[in-house]
C-alpha cells in the first residue's frame, strides 16, 4: 500500500477501490478507474513485485473468500477502507518516529515532488494524480517550486 501510494501518487479513494483484476502482474501495471469512468494504466516497476508477493503470500492469509475481489483487504478479510489506510499510515509514522503526522496528503505530495524531480511531463503527473484540469496540477507544482526556492 505504501509503495503504491509513493510510486503513483493516487488518492486513498482510488487505492481502496482497486480490484485484483486492476493489477497486471505480467506488465507490472495498475489500472486506476477514475470517477469519470476514465481508466489509466500506471506503470509501477518498484511496486509490482511487492504486489505479486502480497497476492501470493499476504492476501491469502487475510481473506479466505474467493469471492472477495478487492486488491487490498483488511485484517477482517474484506476491502480495506479509507479509514483503515489512514490508521495504518498514522501507526507506521509513529513507529518510524516521524515528527509530522504521516498522512495520505503528505505521501501524495511526496510522490508528486518525486515525479517533478524525475522530470516527468506535466501531462503524465496530471494523469497519475487524477486531476481533470491541468490548471490544478500546474498550481500544485508552482507551490512546490516556490517552497523549494525559500
Amino acid at each position: 500500500i505504501f509503495s503504491a501510494l509513493f510510486e503513483t501518487g493516487i488518492s486513498i479513494g482510488d487505492l481502496v477501490a482497486l480490484n485484483i483484476n486492476d493489477f497486471n502482474p505480467r506488465t507490472g501495471k495498475l489500472r486506476v478507474v477514475k470517477s469519470s469512468r476514465q481508466q489509466v494504466w500506471l506503470n509501477i516497476p518498484f511496486t509490482a513485485p511487492l504486489i505479486k508477493d502480497y497476492l501470493a503470500l499476504g492476501r491469502p492469509e487475510l481473506t479466505q473468500s474467493p469471492a472477495e475481489i478487492a486488491l487490498f483487504v483488511s485484517q477482517m478479510g474484506g476491502r480495506i477502507s479509507r479509514q483503515g489506510v489512514w490508521q495504518m499510515l498514522g501507526s507506521r509514522g509513529k513507529k518510524a518516529k516521524i515528527k509530522t503526522r504521516l498522512s495520505a496528503r503528505i505521501i501524495r505530495h511526496t510522490a508528486t515532488r518525486n515525479m517533478l524531480s524525475d522530470g516527468q511531463p506535466i501531462e503524465q503527473i496530471q494523469q497519475k494524480l487524477g486531476h481533470r484540469n491541468q490548471i490544478s496540477t500546474r498550481a500544485l507544482l508552482r507551490r512546490f517550486k516556490r517552497h523549494k526556492n525559500k
